[in-house]
């Protein structure tokens, strides 16, 4: 898997702007989070692919964090985290070995999210937990994304719940529960949301899925 240098740059030359945005959109952010931790209580050991500055990691006592991005990590171990240097699509894990994996608004900027699933999957034990947070392409918000001039959503791919759902069942795993958040349009006054079950009417998405036992 090679590694993806020009993705990786725009994040560790951003990793001070990219974090900044939690505290830009908080209600956002914080809607985001408690979806989040309605699907799982992240039970050890536990790991976050992706973990970016730790935003989410940190809050939600998840102890590892990964990313191929060494300033992104900096961020996240003064919250805490341990940091592991690496790519999704080729987990520095031993098999069967992990309890739970969060992914959160990573999908969208692996090189091969399918080979990263199948990556999860290998490394969680029998019965062990992923969940995966992402925008919905064919949302509001999603559009939104795909149009805005931003370094970071320039190098993103965004993918449609069915395909997310495709990519989770070639992968082994069995989806347990979907959750969605975000309901009001780009470009309204941000506020805090609670999520609902389902999909269909939220920008953002939550699916707890589980390698059988």
């Amino acid at each position: 898997m090679p590694f993806s240098k020009p993705r990786v740059d725009v994040f560790s030359r951003g990793a001070a702007q990219y974090d900044l945005w939690y505290e830009k959109h908080r209600f956002l952010y914080l809607s985001e989070l408690k979806l989040i931790s309605s699907l799982s209580g992240f039970p050890a050991p536990s790991l976050e692919v992706g973990v970016g500055t730790g935003r989410f990691a940190s809050l939600l006592k998840i102890k590892i964090g990964l990313d191929p991005s060494l300033p992104m990590l900096k961020i996240a171990s003064q919250r805490g985290i341990q940091p592991v240097l690496g790519l999704g699509e080729k987990l520095p894990f031993s098999s069967g070995t992990l309890a739970s994996v969060l992914m959160a608004i990573t999908l969208c900027f692996l090189e091969d999210p399918l080979q990263a699933l199948k990556e999860v999957y290998r490394v969680l034990y029998p019965g062990g937990e992923l969940v995966l947070a992402f925008v919905e392409r064919d949302s509001p918000w999603g559009g939104y994304y795909y149009r805005k001039p931003s370094p970071f959503y320039r190098v993103a791919r965004f993918f449609s719940f069915g395909e997310v759902e495709g990519m989770l069942k070639e992968s082994g795993f069995n989806m347990e529960r979907t959750m969605q958040v975000l309901f009001y349009p780009p470009g309204s006054e941000e506020r805090l949301e609670e999520s609902l079950e389902g999909t269909g009417r939220g920008s953002f998405l939550g699916i707890l899925a589980r390698k059988p036992y």
